[in-house]
């Protein structure tokens, strides 16, 4: 297992429209992250300031993934 730690800065008037997205995961992201080896996922916005920690199986198996997102 690893851990994983980011912190990101939401782009200036778009909070509104970060929090309106993550306020319901869609099951194939869900999924998703389960087959990339996401055990855990916490993410937290204080102000425009995004913090994400997760412990994942495989750090390269998960950032494989995250860039096929973006």
């Amino acid at each position: 297992m690893e851990r994983l730690a980011l912190t990101a800065r939401l782009r200036p008037g778009k909070k509104e429209e970060y929090i309106k997205a993550h306020d319901e995961f869609w099951p194939e992201l869900m999924q998703g992250f389960k087959r990339a080896g996401v055990h855990e996922m916490y993410l937290f916005l204080r102000g425009n300031n995004l913090f994400l920690y997760a412990v994942v199986e495989n750090l390269k198996t998960f950032n494989n993934y995250l860039q096929r997102l973006i």
